[in-house]
């Protein structure tokens, strides 16, 4: 994170006018794990500090277990976006998370 900021803030002063600051998705792995849950909300953090636009939400972060990445958005004020997606259960085929289409401005 310590280099993401260096190239951050070296291209917010080498821009010739405003810069929008959008991570594309997938910071997480979606895995259950208790180092991914870690490891995901250290990102988290990090991008609302880096002063991040929009993150997008990937199809790995939607499967966070009890729609986890939507807890960083809570807990953290992570700017959540998304083109609109829903995350069919492969074992049940159950719609188990969706997320509708968002437009950032």
């Amino acid at each position: 994170m310590e280099r993401r900021s260096t190239a951050i803030s070296k291209a917010k002063a080498e821009a010739p006018g405003p810069v929008i600051l959008i991570d594309t998705g997938n910071f997480s792995t979606g895995m259950a794990t208790d180092t991914e849950r870690l490891k995901a909300s250290y990102i988290a953090r990090a991008m609302v500090q880096l002063g991040y636009d929009a993150v997008n939400v990937g199809l790995m972060d939607s499967r966070m277990p009890r729609l986890g990445v939507l807890r960083y958005r809570d807990e953290y004020n992570l700017p959540l976006t998304s083109a609109g997606f829903t995350y069919i259960d492969e074992s049940t085929g159950e719609r188990a998370f969706s997320y509708p289409s968002r437009t950032v401005i």
